[in-house]
């Protein structure tokens, strides 16, 4: 259901659906001075008469003070536990010069024992208790999501470890800072070091398959430092700061569940074998200017790791060699690069003319050496794609795509 000038029937839906499951859904998102925000309150009551049927709740608002208002109605209800409560999304981006305190607000007491989905997005305020055993000891935890805005938005680095340890169960794993707010105290290591702390015991993941960061480089570094992640089959990292070498010997680096783990420099043989981050990694998005001057022999190497990769996105990265590297020189067609590579996405807004030509000439390229593309897409601010390309695109690839970006002027979204 949706918080909306029309809720006054959410009591008789709820009577109606005697004892189904619900799932709740509050969004507010608009600014107009109807805004509903007093009647808040009335509706978290009547909510909460039926917290033992909740099996999903979604809060999604822009104005912090709605955010604390049912974040404080639930936690005064004192729910002993949330017994079919199986996913939670708490999203709030609030405005500048919202100055409201916060709390740290406990929800459904013990426990909920079937929660398989959390995603906490508060944006400036901070306000969960990261202690709370819904949170620490999820057992059939499989999606956790967290962003934080700044360092007050995120769990200290106990707080964070002991989540990831009480959720064996644990397949997706979604962190982000977007400004890079968190320093490395967070986690209590130097990144200069090219070995892990023993003092700072390894979190293992056995089940996690995808892992998505983004943050500082220095942050990236050190949470794969600190993660065993066997099952990982797909990567998406967008460093924000200085440091792509540390990043790129830590993914090309052993994983090691004791003892301290040696990172290897740029200059030794090929690490095939090694059981590197990156061995069975079938889908890797790199975005951000991740290694944006780093050297052909980094990015040679990075390649040679990835045997098992079907899809990679390159996001806002202009250096040429992400794509040189993929065409083989005649005479070498032994040591193909990304052998499995089956889908290419190439988001950049910088992308010319001469660029696109580059990149199907790629797809043919790897057509020609018996490898071939399945689908190819791109994106950029710039237009004018070759015809003869779109038409050799569309004959030859599965799934061909073109994307201008579109920008908003005068309320109509138009292309560039």
């Amino acid at each position: 259901m949706s918080l909306s000038p029309g809720f006054s029937c959410i009591r008789k839906q709820l009577e109606w659906s005697k004892a189904l499951p619900i799932d709740i859904q509050i969004h507010l998102e608009d600014y107009s001075p109807d805004y509903p925000s007093h009647s808040i309150p009335m509706v978290c009551n009547t909510l909460l008469t039926q917290f033992d049927r909740w099996r999903s709740l979604v809060v999604d608002v822009v104005i912090f003070n709605d955010m604390h208002d049912i974040l404080d109605a639930i936690s005064k209800a004192h729910i002993p536990i949330s017994s079919q409560l199986t996913s939670i999304a708490l999203r709030c981006w609030a405005f500048p010069g919202d100055n409201s305190s916060s709390g740290r607000f406990t929800l459904f007491g013990s426990s909920a024992p079937q929660l398989k989905t959390i995603s906490l997005c508060i944006g400036s305020k901070s306000c969960i208790d990261w202690n709370q055993a819904w949170i620490t000891s999820a057992l059939n935890l499989t999606t956790l999501q967290i962003y934080a805005e700044c360092k007050e938005d995120c769990p200290s680095w106990a707080e964070f470890a002991t989540i990831l340890h009480g959720a064996p169960q644990l397949e997706t794993l979604i962190f982000r800072n977007s400004n890079g707010s968190i320093d490395l105290a967070w986690v209590g290591q130097n990144v200069e070091s090219t070995s892990r702390d023993d003092s700072m015991p390894v979190i293992k993941l056995p089940k996690l398959r995808h892992l998505n960061i983004s943050s500082s480089t220095a942050i990236q570094v050190e949470l794969l430092r600190k993660f065993y992640t066997p099952a990982l089959t797909e990567l998406r990292i967008n460093p924000r700061q200085e440091g792509y070498e540390a990043l790129f010997m830590q993914l090309l680096g052993p994983q090691a569940i004791t003892g301290t783990s040696q990172l290897p420099h740029v200059q030794v043989q090929s690490h095939i074998g090694t059981g590197s981050l990156l061995a069975g990694i079938q889908h890797l998005c790199i975005s951000h200017n991740l290694f944006q001057h780093g050297s052909t022999e980094c990015i040679d190497l990075l390649y040679s790791e990835l045997n098992q990769l079907t899809s990679l996105t390159l996001e806002d990265i202009d250096n040429p060699a992400f794509i040189d590297h993929l065409f083989m020189p005649p005479g070498q067609l032994c040591n193909v690069r990304l052998p499995q590579l089956k889908i290419l996405s190439v988001q950049n807004l910088h992308l010319s003319y001469l660029d696109f030509r580059h990149i199907c000439g790629l797809a043919w390229h790897r057509k020609d050496i018996g490898v071939p593309l399945r689908e190819l897409s791109m994106g950029s601010l710039k237009g004018g794609f070759p015809e003869d390309c779109v038409l050799w695109c569309q004959e030859n690839l599965e799934t061909f795509y073109f994307t201008p970006y579109l920008i908003l002027n005068a309320g109509v979204w138009t292309v560039l």
